[in-house]
């Protein structure tokens, strides 16, 4: 696909809507200029962009855990339930069949939850429930609400979770496409993701304010920061060209205290810059952190663990926001109850490191020095590629190996680069491929592998092997 990051017309954006809307029957329903009042009238506390700004300024931390079920029933049960356990935002999560489009299999799917008296839906099809569906949901719930789904095509239930008053939704193309879509081209994700963000940047240039987040890259393995941060301000370019004005960039922690903590702080940082750079300085940022997006142990116990050390780091980050996992994250689906398990352990964590500042210690300006060192590396080198159009530079990067992430299930991803953490847990690059790194940068990473190998008598591909299996024990 031909993509530049250019802004979208709105006849350009209206064909694409309506397009989506005839997809299903729930589409006759659905009224740009009816959702947009509606929209209108739903009050700050209730939009995700504002309780952001709210919480950064009072520097207090939101929490955001997961879910999706079948039926609005199931649904308003387990919000509800969240929403009384401390969750600050709620989260509607798209099942697996309107995340392909497959819109008939997921109403039959509803059907037969109704008639189990249980979900066998592993989301929310908003496409499905229609308008009213949404709309009853979100007025039976008192906290804001984001949309969230993993799809290279997320344009439908985005849709109608909108319309139904959801003011955020979760973004990351490259995410989509790299984690997710084994043959999906990056172009045609960008352009997937073009219109999500038109559609949200047509609702604020009529007052009303939503937001998305431009998450990093996760892999479900470990995941060099410098992927991450790249992907991200990657995504902030692409939406802020289409008139996204609230963008809440996240992080997915490996779980390594010192180098997540300089990853949140060059990612803030970064992304500022870079939209500066491009004429966008007015967006408004928020800082966002993932508890590990890995598999998770079965053992609830280790997995409360993680879930643990993951809030100190984000303490000590000093994130606006967490997205929480559950203790019975290796098990399956969670439940309600262990959902709020996730919000009521990850609250007394903050509560207990409240007032603690992490030391400004060398290793933390070495880490951040090198990690902004990789990543502008990347984006300089991408800009280049695109004669200065991200969108452009982002697809030839991709086909040249300069952007490459470590265990992608994408085919056309170039998979040279390699990773292992190091004797302090950090992610550090074992082979690079055609990533844009100095000398400098690559012997920063070779060297601190180095004492690993000589304490554990291993060469590289062992250590990265010993590494991947550890993800799951």
């Amino acid at each position: 696909m031909n993509v530049i990051n250019r802004k979208w017309s709105e006849n350009e954006l209206a064909v694409e809507l309506e397009r989506i809307l005839s997809l299903h029957p729930t589409g006759r329903d659905f009224q740009l200029d009816e959702v947009l009042e509606y929209h209108l009238q739903v009050p700050n506390r209730r939009r995700v962009p504002e309780i952001h700004k709210s919480a950064a300024k009072a520097g207090r931390t939101l929490l955001q855990p997961r879910s999706g079920m079948a039926t609005v029933e199931e649904m308003i049960d387990t919000l509800s339930h969240l929403e009384e356990s401390g969750a600050d935002v709620l989260t509607w999560t798209a099942d697996t069949y309107c995340r392909r489009n497959l819109f008939e299999k997921a109403a039959a799917a509803v059907e037969e939850s109704r008639r189990l008296g249980r979900s066998v839906l592993n989301g929310f099809p908003s496409v499905v429930h229609g308008v009213a569906g949404c709309r009853r949901l979100f007025e039976a719930l008192d906290a804001p609400c984001e949309g969230r789904g993993a799809t290279g095509s997320p344009q439908a239930y985005n849709t109608f979770m909108l319309a139904g008053g959801v003011t955020s939704f979760n973004g990351a193309s490259l995410f989509c496409a790299l984690s997710v879509e084994s043959h999906m081209a990056v172009g045609e994700v960008i352009g997937n993701f073009q219109y999500i963000d038109r559609l949200l940047g047509w609702f604020e240039e009529r007052g009303a304010t939503v937001s998305r987040e431009a998450g990093g890259f996760p892999s479900g393995t470990i995941t060099p920061p410098c992927a991450s941060i790249v992907a991200s301000i990657i995504e902030c370019l692409l939406a802020a060209e289409q008139g996204v004005k609230n963008l809440c960039i996240a992080y997915p922690l490996n779980s390594s205290l010192t180098q997540d903590i300089a990853a949140v702080r060059i990612q803030q940082r970064l992304c500022a810059d870079y939209l500066e750079q491009a004429g966008h300085g007015d967006v408004h940022l928020t800082q966002a952190a993932h508890q590990w997006l890995g598999p998770y142990s079965d053992s609830l116990d280790q997995t409360f663990a993680r879930i643990c050390v993951d809030t100190v780091t984000c303490a000590f980050a000093r994130v606006t926001k967490i997205l929480v996992k559950s203790p019975e994250e290796g098990r399956g689906a969670p439940t309600k109850e262990s959902n709020a398990s996730g919000i009521i352990a990850t609250r007394k964590v903050l509560d207990l490191m409240q007032g603690q500042v992490f030391p400004e210690t060398e290793a933390l300006a070495d880490e951040m020095h090198i990690i902004e060192q990789q990543c502008r590396a990347k984006m300089d080198r991408v800009l280049e590629l695109g004669d200065g159009d991200i969108a452009r530079g982002t697809v030839i990067a991709f086909e040249r190996g300069v952007l490459d992430f470590p265990f992608s299930v994408n085919q056309h991803n170039a998979g040279k680069a390699m990773i292992a953490r190091d004797v302090e847990g950090a992610v550090r690059f074992i082979d690079t491929g055609n990533l844009p790194f100095s000398d400098e940068i690559q012997e920063y990473d070779r060297a601190r592998l180095a004492e690993r190998k000589r304490r554990e008598k291993k060469d590289d591909m062992e250590l990265m092997i010993d590494d991947l299996r550890a993800v799951v024990r």
